[in-house]
């Protein structure tokens, strides 16, 4: 009885054609199976290169993607310290040998991988010797790292115009060769450019990489899409893009320490007004971010006051101590009735003098000025700041009162009034007095 059923089921699959359905162990079987690109994945193959695709020949005939699904095939490196394999890419994780073997049906097949560290890029400097890391801000002007951070923005590097303050570093290749490069900085730090969700510079105890970029003759990346540069809004070491800035924005470079020099000083402005009745000056910003002094013109830019680095632009300013109580309204003597010198700032323009003045709006203090015959805006009055050497003005911000200085901002070169509760932020400048010179013209 049990011959007759197996005879009826044998003779139900033949009559379909499915004699190796039947036999459920004949798909398990391949007759050959082998890695065809062979030389292509034993080919020359450096540390940084592209990772590359396993090839299969077999019979039957395979869809390697639907194999890996159902795990009939499988793959694996030996040494995933040299390479890892992720489907069938075979990805370069560092130097070394490592043997990726694929199995399938049964049947397997290997491949040795060697990978190397790459060719060497030519660099311009001289690897073991210290350097200074600097950027050129003007032609006599270099800026040096320190080896510090910003606070509170670690990916901004310090720097100074002080050689005394600049940090020594150490220039050794990456073990895995081309332009990757190590700099080893004083007390045990690195300077990395790392990769996430943005690239940045680190400074830090954990060894990384930078990357010589032969195109631009700069330090940056690894991919060649970012430079290590300066930022002028922040005053600082940052990393910019590559298609954005290398042509304005300055880009580091080594220095030898044996050559190196400070910037040259930044000019002296006034440091006291005590017992002055009238004198005259000329009013600029020395920007830090952008290593120059913006002398006002006179002229306006929209809502602020214009500037200008060439002094024989300035505009001749006189400043008049104004002690006793106030007539000029905004900036008056406080509410107390205490005594205290103002001061109030003008210049004279095309035989007509100007008051420089504060004028609010819903939402902004604007710089203006005020014709000395207008009835339609008050002269203002401002405080002398001895701390940071300004001006400062009670202002309003969105209706509530606050203290203001005349001065600018960030990568700003034109003359406003900004919140005094940030005047201590690396990115604030204000507005200084400086001596009249032979060079400022008489107006």
């Amino acid at each position: 009885m049990k011959k007759t059923i197996l005879s009826v089921a044998l003779l139900a699959c033949l009559s379909v054609g499915l004699v190796t359905a039947c036999d459920s162990s004949s798909e398990d079987k391949a007759n050959s199976f082998a890695i065809a690109n062979k030389s292509e994945m034993t080919a020359e193959w450096h540390y940084g290169e592209a990772s590359r695709d396993l090839e299969f020949e077999s019979d039957p005939v395979m869809n390697p993607t639907q194999e890996l699904i159902s795990e009939s095939l499988v793959i694996v490196s030996s040494d995933t310290s040299v390479v890892t394999v992720s489907g069938y890419t075979v990805s370069v994780v560092g130097e070394g040998t490592s043997t990726v073997t694929a199995t399938w049906r049964g049947l397997s097949d290997s491949v040795e991988i060697t990978i190397t560290a790459e060719a060497l890029v030519d660099i311009p400097w001289t690897v073991g010797t210290e350097y200074y890391l600097g950027v050129p801000v003007t032609d006599e002007a270099v800026l040096f790292a320190t080896g510090d951070t910003v606070s509170n923005y670690s990916y901004e590097g310090v720097v100074s115009p002080y050689v005394s303050d600049a940090v020594k570093v150490t220039i050794s290749r990456s073990e895995h060769g081309g332009a990757g490069l190590v700099l080893s900085l004083e007390g045990g730090k690195y300077l990395n450019i790392v990769n996430g969700e943005h690239v940045n510079l680190e400074i830090s105890t954990t060894k990384g990489y930078v990357y010589y970029n032969p195109t631009y003759q700069c330090l940056g990346n690894a991919e060649g899409t970012y430079f290590l540069s300066y930022n002028s809004t922040y005053g600082c070491l940052y990393v910019s893009e590559v298609a954005s800035w290398i042509e304005s924005a300055p880009t580091a470079t080594f220095y030898e320490t044996e050559s190196a020099t400070d910037a040259p000083a930044p000019r002296e402005h006034v440091t006291s007004l005590d017992n002055i009745e009238t004198a005259t000056y000329t009013l600029g910003i020395y920007h830090t971010g952008k290593y120059a002094i913006y002398y006002m013109t006179g002229e306006m830019s929209g809502f602020y006051g214009a500037t200008s680095t060439d002094e024989s632009d300035a505009i001749i300013c006189t400043v008049s101590a104004a002690t006793g109580t106030s007539t000029y309204g905004v900036a008056a003597i406080d509410s107390t009735g205490e005594t205290e010198t103002k001061y109030t700032i003008s210049f004279t323009k095309n035989s007509t003098t100007y008051y420089v003045g504060l004028k609010y709006n819903d939402t902004h203090n604007n710089l203006t000025f005020v014709a000395e015959s207008s009835t339609s805006s008050a002269i203002t009055e401002f405080s002398w700041d001895s701390t940071y050497d300004c001006f400062t003005a009670p202002g309003s911000e969105t209706g509530s009162s606050s203290t203001v200085f005349l001065g600018t901002y960030g990568s700003y070169s034109t003359i406003g009034w900004y919140n005094y509760s940030y005047i201590s932020q690396h990115d604030e400048y204000p507005i200084h007095l400086y001596s009249v010179t032979t060079t400022t013209p008489e107006q």
